[in-house]
């Protein structure tokens, strides 16, 4: 992930081509608040500013997303960082309404392009930069694509471990068992440490 978003990021800042570099930044905000959220790609499409809330807890602030998800409309929690993708991804869209003459509100999908029209895929900018970072398949062989980013949220909380899966599968909308089979990417070389116990062998050869 920080190779993806570095390798984007430089993109952007040595781009000369104004309409590739407005590209290059919508790409980044993209694969920053999926891979911050674990949102599905269908309920990204269907996401507007007005789904995007700040609430606060005991004296600590938070940032909530409404998703209507298979019918379910409901509510996550995702990472901090979300918030600022989220707040930059309004404001890239503020200066194009100034810039290409529309006319900016909070009821526009979070994922349009410089002239407020909906962005229904990003494939094909993420084929190309996945492809650039040597990122496009896994080891295994499997095609990477924007519902990738899912999964990356999904191994992540595993691996921290704070949340049960109960906690996390309620979050990103699946059962546990959902999440164990089709999200989970998580190895043993994630958790190495989970695999060391005591045994005959502890202080055998000191």
């Amino acid at each position: 992930m920080k190779k993806l978003l570095s390798t984007i990021g430089k993109k952007h800042h040595y781009q000369t081509n104004p309409k590739h570099k407005l590209a290059h930044k919508r790409l980044g905000l993209y694969i920053g608040i999926m891979a911050s959220s674990g949102m599905r790609t269908s309920d990204a499409k269907r996401l507007t500013f007005n789904d995007c809330n700040k609430f606060s807890k005991t004296g600590t602030d938070y940032f909530s997303i409404y998703v209507n998800s298979k019918g379910k409309r409901r509510e996550l929690v995702p990472l901090p960082e979300c918030e600022q993708f989220i707040s930059s991804m309004k404001k890239y869209h503020q200066k194009n309404a100034k810039k290409f003459g529309w006319v900016y509100s909070d009821d526009l999908f979070v994922f349009s392009n410089e002239y407020g029209k909906r962005v229904n895929s990003f494939a094909k900018g993420l084929d190309g930069i996945l492809e650039e970072c040597g990122l496009l398949h896994t080891k295994d062989g499997r095609k990477r694509s924007s519902r990738s980013f899912r999964s990356f949220y999904i191994t992540s909380a595993l691996i921290d471990g704070k949340m049960t899966i109960e906690q996390l599968a309620g979050n990103v909308g699946n059962s546990p068992d959902v999440i164990w089979q089709h999200y989970n990417r998580m190895d043993a070389k994630n958790i190495p440490e989970k695999f060391q116990f005591n045994s005959v062998f502890s202080g055998l050869f000191d």
